[in-house]
């Protein structure tokens, strides 16, 4: 009995210790540590918190500069997108920033000051933070002078109660000393291209307006497909991916040469109130991006809708006079991946053909007839459906239509299963005209003249012969 007391009284003393160090003893420790880590910096925030950043030089030029969502605007002395890409560096290396050394403190004499260059200061950045109340309070840095000694600058915090003066890197200034147009956002349709979702070019006006518009819209479908729909397109069809692309790039890439003006009520417009074209890249996430373009000799003047600033633009690529349907719509019609290929069926009048990938050994192709199989050579089955695949259409005659007005009989059906896909290719072949050879995918509900050539890839593939009939022969 006695032992057992023992053991409880130093049980619940090891209990009280412990207690007190995780709630007195540990608690100090780590107020401590992060006053003394809070006393190595000037300044110590969430650069996410940030919400303005005034920058003022000694010749007493102002910038303002406001975060709106991920992006940042400049609001003094003008109105204007900002270029993230020069403001983000401001907000990231001033929230956090360590002193190197302290040179002095209780430093009110104006001598003093004078002798560090804080009177007045070479720059000021004034930097207003939200707290967790999402209140906002302000923090003002004064940098003053280059050191004699090494690559480090003079500076003191407005608010410090020790008005001490401190060394920091000059590394910090590099990002603070630039001009209003350093700050300024030079590519007006910075957007990632992967991301986009939708693109809308509208010719000969704006998007809300209806009467001589014409309106070239590109879609991309779920899994990736991009679909168009153009003035001289009766319905959506399918796109050819890189030309796409191309244009997305051609358009993430215009540049500003020259910013021409920032007033609230320009007197001249340039052209701007009746654009030669409105441009809208929609990402996944919602987010728009919208241009307005007026086309004039030598020199091409944009705008953004919702802002006041006109700017000169250069364009690499000349997208607005090559925006044709032909160009951009997809030319392998059927264009599938040989490697997800389940089965190949050709259908004329009197024969039909099927090949199916073994579904054990997915590398070997089988002629199939009723019940039995014959092992194919998979090299020539896999070059065979990669021409078929990369076939292209020589022109694209009508869309959303009924086929069997052009195709009343067909002489071949081919129909490819593919992995992946809900319902199989399916292509029918009928007349042989001046161009070429008229035919539809079924699904599509579109026509097409075909190359010559297709037949001849499609007859290759009708007369492979199995493995056993082919070493026959060589013997």
């Amino acid at each position: 009995m006695r032992v057992f007391r023992q053991t409880t009284i130093l049980l619940v003393a090891f209990l009280v210790i412990l207690g007190v160090y995780f709630l007195v003893i540990k608690p100090s420790e780590e107020k401590k540590k992060q006053k003394e880590e809070q006393e190595k910096k000037i300044i110590n925030v969430d650069s996410s918190k940030i919400s303005e950043i005034w920058i003022t030089k000694q010749n007493g030029e102002k910038i303002g500069l406001k975060r709106v969502n991920s992006k940042w605007d400049i609001i003094y002395p003008i109105w204007a997108e900002a270029d993230k890409f020069s403001v983000n560096p401001i907000a990231s290396r001033y929230s956090s920033v360590e002193i190197e050394r302290v040179i002095e403190k209780n430093v009110k004499d104006e001598e003093k000051l004078k002798e560090f260059g804080f009177t007045p200061p070479r720059f000021k950045i004034e930097l207003k933070v939200k707290d967790e109340k999402e209140e906002e309070k302000s923090i003002v840095i004064l940098i003053g002078e280059k050191s004699k000694v090494g690559y480090s600058i003079y500076a003191k915090r407005e608010d410090d109660p020790e008005n001490k003066i401190v060394l920091i890197s000059a590394s910090l200034e590099a990002v603070i000393d630039k001009n209003l147009q350093d700050f300024r956002e030079k590519k007006p349709m910075d957007f990632v291209v992967p991301d986009v979702k939708k693109l809308v070019i509208v010719k000969n006006g704006k998007q809300e307006e209806g009467a001589n518009k014409k309106e070239y819209i590109f879609e991309k479908r779920e899994g990736g497909d991009w679909y168009i729909k153009f003035p001289e397109n009766t319905t959506y069809v399918k796109a050819r991916e890189s030309q796409v692309r191309d244009l997305l790039y051609a358009i993430n890439g215009i540049k500003i040469t020259e910013f021409v003006s920032d007033s609230t009520q320009p007197q001249n417009l340039y052209g701007l109130e009746n654009p030669d074209l409105s441009i809208e890249a929609i990402m996944s996430d919602g987010e728009k991006y919208n241009l307005l373009l007026k086309i004039q000799p030598g020199k091409i003047y944009a705008k953004k809708p919702d802002r006041p600033n006109i700017f000169s633009v250069e364009i690499q690529k000349d997208f607005y006079n090559t925006l044709f349907a032909s160009l951009y719509r997809e030319r392998k019609i059927l264009g599938f991946y040989v490697w997800r290929v389940k089965e190949v069926s050709i259908e004329r009048e009197q024969k039909i053909t099927i090949i199916q990938r073994d579904p054990v050994n997915t590398d070997k192709f089988h002629l199939v007839s009723g019940n039995e199989k014959k092992e194919l050579d998979s090299s020539q089955v896999k070059d065979l459906l990669s021409q078929l695949s990369n076939v292209e259409v020589v022109d694209f005659v009508e869309d959303n239509t009924d086929i069997t007005k052009f195709v009343k009989a067909p002489k071949i059906r081919v129909r490819v299963d593919v992995d992946g896909r809900l319902t199989p290719y399916s292509l029918v072949l009928g007349d042989k005209t001046e161009k070429g050879i008229i035919g539809a995918e079924e699904s599509e509900k579109s026509v097409y003249i075909f190359p010559p050539g297709i037949t001849e890839i499609i007859s290759k593939i009708e007369n492979l012969k199995p493995k056993i009939e082919e070493n026959q022969e060589k013997k």
